[in-house]
């Protein structure tokens, strides 16, 4: 495994987001609740945001480097009406699952630079009280090597 620093994967799951299949709109709030009066409608394409990395585990090895386990949350919300939760609620778990793949199979395959833990892992949807969106959260145990 090459050293990548955290800021670049998160970079790389950004583009993953932004792109087929997902082409979600990146938030422009800095927070996992997008900012957002919940009576504010999300209208469109859904709004994700990813969260700055969560520092797990780091230990030192030689050589000025160091393996890092970081925790990476992608929030998204997703616009509801009454009357269409469970269809928003069966594309967002849709979304988890590929997601997930998504981000493994570029850990993996194509950087190769850094690895996705299957312990770890976690995902929730939410609404705030009020809300015209509902939030998932999927958060991925992220491995890599870094430079110091």
């Amino acid at each position: 495994m090459a050293t990548i620093t955290g800021a670049q994967i998160v970079d790389r799951v950004r583009s993953l987001c932004a792109s087929e299949p997902f082409l979600w709109e990146e938030s422009v709030a800095l927070d996992a609740d997008f900012g957002f009066d919940p009576s504010q409608v999300i209208t469109g394409a859904p709004v994700f945001v990813i969260e700055p990395l969560q520092s797990r585990l780091s230990i030192g090895q030689t050589g000025f480097r160091e393996d890092r386990i970081d925790d990476m949350t992608v929030s998204v919300a997703y616009a509801v009406t009454g009357d269409d939760h469970a269809a928003v609620r069966s594309s967002m778990l849709n979304a988890v699952h590929s997601l997930t793949s998504a981000v493994v199979r570029d850990a993996h395959v194509t950087s190769g630079d850094y690895g996705i833990l299957d312990e770890g892992k976690d995902s929730s949807i939410s609404q705030a009280r009020g809300a015209s969106f509902l939030v998932l959260r999927l958060t991925l145990p992220v491995q890599y090597e870094i430079g110091l």
